[in-house]
């Protein structure tokens, strides 16, 4: 024990006025009357005696112990220890759910090799995990007692650790006296270690693993009620092997493919003309010791529907839009359109009329208005619309061929700040194409509509190009891989994960939450939508010849240190003392309450 500042302990000199205070307190006479009044009569005459032997009574000792505790407190004493405060470094990343051959999964084999090396500790533990990214686990226990407890309760999840962001967190937790030591608990190698401070325990030997990499859908066309997959195979094994791949929906298999790779080799392979579906699943057979990387999920583009919202003041434009597959179509007159409109919308089509704000939805503007902010479009009508150029390659151009045209009148383009002329006439341009915000736009100085299908079918070749450029439905959905964060859509307002467990989020928040495998229900006011969320990291599938876990130590970081820690008391001397004073206070209020307001 030791006092911080000792010079506090001169308020003691405080205790002899206490007893002084006593010594010199007058007392009144004890004279037996027979009634109150003559009491009061006799209190004037009465005199009181001063010093003699002083009566400490409880009131005395509690005022003592208030000062003392109160010079104490100036004082700062603390309670000095050596100790050994321990940090764990625990791999509980997707690898972990691997299978040792004794059919324990290395994440139980770490936490049991874990608890026999902290055997008998009573040490501060804290437990830092590594996945999705490093973070502690939460305060620090108690010895191996609360380590026990606390992991548990504890399993691996289905996301990758990043190697470089564990390293750099040993580091930080070996450069300094915070903890005497420091244990990593790992599938990847320590280099280097600390023998005595920075101690690695690595778990499971390498195994032969057979891994899926990216798995996508996309629409082989827009009006095809048909779709293709494409899926990587890796072999990390010394043997080759015969693998067998099968997609299936919701209800059941649709494709398999059989392939033969040689050790260490990758391989794509292509599932053609596959039904459509909301979501599809491939398993790779045969299982193997890590199922995890075993089994992908994919979604088609945007979910594999697509949502339009036709702003137009002629409704029946918007005919035959809705007979595509996986096309729904809301129609909405021009003075109803409001802003919030566009948000459960994949794309907005404005028929000879504009928004007055960039929308939240990639969008078509068809004839629009020129001078109308935020486009400024400048415009010139035409009688007759007839095309002299178009750009090719060109997702918009793509077998068009636009001699077939026949559009019933329109407007040229002049020059515009930020979109470009796609196709243009002979007074201007005639197909615009821009982006803002990561938003998609193009406009159009014809109009297109109604979708005639096989009935106009250079128009319906061009517009499925349209919608297609804007809906992204021929590019495969977004890759999204467990434990890294997403934005979330501006009208999501509920995550249901592939376990069920649901997550009330904020529109356009970020989401990081997709910690485990599988589809997720991203649920709005007036639509669903899926999204697949994959393992898909190859190299940690790597089984064979995993990465080392490289950190880069300071010098001084192998030494061994003991800590010293400070228990200062003089909080706790500040509370008793504002306690024994609340204490005297009620009391000494009872005791005049009982004595008429007297204290003898």
């Amino acid at each position: 024990m030791g006092l911080l500042y000792p010079f506090g302990l001169w308020l003691g000199a405080l205790v002899p006025v206490l007893v002084l205070a006593y010594l010199v307190r007058e007392r009144p006479n004890r004279v037996v009357v027979s009634s109150l009044l003559a009491f009061r009569a006799l209190g004037a005459g009465q005199g009181r005696r001063k010093w003699g032997r002083p009566r400490l009574d409880w009131m005395f000792f509690a005022e003592l112990a208030i000062l003392v505790a109160a010079a104490l407190a100036a004082a700062e004493p603390y309670l000095a220890r050596k100790r050994k405060p321990i940090a764990v470094v625990l791999d509980n990343s997707a690898v972990m759910q691997a299978r040792m051959p004794s059919g324990q999964s290395r994440f139980d084999a770490a936490r049991a090799r874990l608890l026999a090396f902290l055997s008998g500790s009573k040490d501060e533990i804290t437990v830092y995990l590594t996945a999705p990214l490093p973070h502690p686990l939460g305060p620090p226990l108690l010895g191996e007692s609360g380590a026990r407890v606390a992991l548990g309760a504890l399993k691996p999840l289905d996301a990758a650790e990043d190697l470089g962001a564990v390293g750099e967190l040993i580091a930080r937790l070996a450069d300094g006296t915070r903890y005497a030591q420091i244990v990593v608990v790992s599938s990847h190698p320590l280099k280097p270690t600390a023998p005595g401070r920075v101690v690695g325990l690595t778990i499971g030997a390498s195994i032969a693993n057979f891994a899926l990499g990216p798995f996508t859908v996309e629409r082989e066309a827009l009006d095809s009620q048909t779709v293709k997959a494409r899926a990587a195979a890796a072999n990390f094994g010394a043997q080759a092997a015969a693998l067998r791949l099968t997609v299936s929906d919701a209800a059941k298999p649709l494709a398999v493919k059989e392939l033969n790779l040689a050790p260490g080799a990758l391989a794509a392979v292509d599932f053609p003309h596959l039904p459509a579906a909301p979501f599809f699943r491939l398993q790779l057979e045969p299982a193997d010791q890590f199922a995890l990387d075993n089994t992908a999920y994919a979604v088609p583009g945007s979910g594999g529907e697509m949502s339009i919202l036709f702003v137009s003041p002629v409704a029946s434009d918007a005919a035959g839009l809705d007979a595509l597959p996986g096309v729904r179509v809301r129609v909405e007159a021009p003075e109803k359109y409001t802003p919030d409109d566009s948000l459960s919308a994949d794309v907005a089509i404005f028929e000879y009329t504009a928004p007055k704000e960039l929308p939240d939805a990639n969008a078509l503007l068809v004839m629009p208005p020129g001078s109308t902010p935020p486009f400024g479009f400048v415009t010139q009508p035409a009688a007759a619309v007839q095309f002299m150029g178009w750009r090719r390659p060109n997702p918009l151009t793509d077998g068009v061929n636009f001699r077939l045209f026949e559009p019933r009148g329109g407007e040229f383009f002049g020059p515009h700040p930020w979109m470009e002329a796609v196709a243009d006439g002979a007074s201007g341009g005639l197909v615009l194409t821009g982006e803002r915000d990561g938003r998609r736009y193009v406009a159009l100085g014809f109009v297109p509509f109604p979708y005639l299908g096989k009935l106009n079918l250079p128009m319906s070749v061009f517009t499925l190009n349209v919608l297609s450029y804007l809906g992204r439905l021929l590019s495969p959905a977004e890759a999204y891989r467990a434990g890294r964060p997403w934005r979330i859509p501006p009208d999501v307002a509920r995550i249901i994960a592939p376990s069920g467990a649901t997550f009330a989020v904020r529109p356009a928040s970020v989401f990081d939450g997709a910690v485990e495998q599988g589809i997720y229900q991203l649920l709005g006011a007036q639509r669903r939508t899926l999204r697949a969320v994959n393992f898909d990291t190859l190299s940690e599938s790597n089984l064979a010849s995993p990465a080392p876990l490289e950190v880069t130590l300071a010098p001084e970081a192998g030494a061994p240190v003991e800590i010293e820690t400070k228990s200062y008391l003089a909080p706790k001397l500040i509370a008793a003392a504002l306690a024994l004073a609340a204490l005297e206070a009620a009391l000494a209020h009872r005791r005049r309450r009982a004595t008429g307001g007297i204290l003898s």
